[in-house]
């Protein structure tokens, strides 16, 4: 029992009887009450983790996870529309499954939807469905699952990345063997395609290469045979040389055109 008198009103004392509001609020607030769990995932802290490292073990371990591709379907996942923000948090939740799978390499089950995965390791519902169609789908093929996290970190990486870099240069996105120098013939040839292509058309061409390369930058294909400018669909490509240009010249090419647009209309 603590007594002690009131500072202000000296003609009062006042009585404070600790275990008495211990016990009440013991019995108001503890007794009979269901206990609180806080769930912390294992894989909550990755910070000392090299995730190139990660997914590189894992594909090394499991083959259907190097070899998966999902860019097919791309287009229907809400993650393709998401703001950079829910990007840069994807690419966040990414890490760390990333680790969780690196920290059991023996029990992946690379088939199981990613979603699925997701909320059984307590992401939340507005989270994980970044990573979910837009659209109700029963198209197992369709679906991102567990093998497509390695190929799905490199494009959501790539794709983060361009949006905190300036768009002189695609180099960063894709292999090396998509690096390689142009000919002279090829420059001369580039210059002429912008001088005859509008600002506007331009705009949009360079815009859509970019997506290329953030997309499909970090596929094997052949790169001296295969054409990429076919990829362009949408764009007004009448004076675009495609005799010059193959995948190995994605990054160079595209340079190459938006130094001479900069210089044509100070883009």
């Amino acid at each position: 029992m603590i007594s002690f008198k009131d500072e202000v009103f000296h003609d009062k004392s006042k009585c404070f009887d600790l275990e008495s509001i211990e016990n009440d609020i013991r019995h108001t607030f503890v007794h009979g009450r269901r206990p609180l769990t806080f769930i912390i995932p294992l894989f909550e802290y990755r910070s000392g983790f090299d995730i190139h490292s990660c997914i590189t073990t894992i594909e090394t371990r499991h083959k259907k996870c190097k070899n998966a591709q999902f860019q097919s379907f791309w287009d229907k996942l809400n993650l393709s529309a998401a703001s950079p923000l829910e990007k840069q948090k994807a690419l966040g939740m990414l890490n760390d499954v990333i680790v969780y799978f690196y920290q059991n390499l023996n029990n992946l089950q690379v088939n199981m939807r990613l979603t699925e995965l997701l909320e059984k390791l307590h992401f939340e519902k507005k989270d994980w469905g970044l990573f979910s169609q837009r659209g109700y789908s029963n198209d197992g093929r369709d679906q991102l699952c567990v093998k497509h996290v390695g190929v799905l970190w490199r494009q959501l990486h790539n794709i983060v990345q361009s949006e905190r870099l300036d768009e002189s240069s695609i180099a960063p996105f894709v292999l090396e063997i998509y690096r390689q120098p142009l000919t002279g013939e090829a420059q001369t040839q580039i210059k002429e395609f912008v001088k005859k292509t509008s600002m506007g058309t331009m705009k949009g061409i360079l815009k859509a290469w970019r997506e290329i390369a953030y997309k499909q930058g970090h596929i094997k294909r052949n790169a001296k045979a295969e054409d990429f400018t076919h990829m362009l669909k949408h764009c007004d490509l009448k004076y675009f040389p495609h005799q010059f240009l193959k995948w190995e010249h994605c990054a160079a090419a595209y340079e190459c055109a938006y130094q001479y647009a900069c210089q044509e209309w100070k883009i």
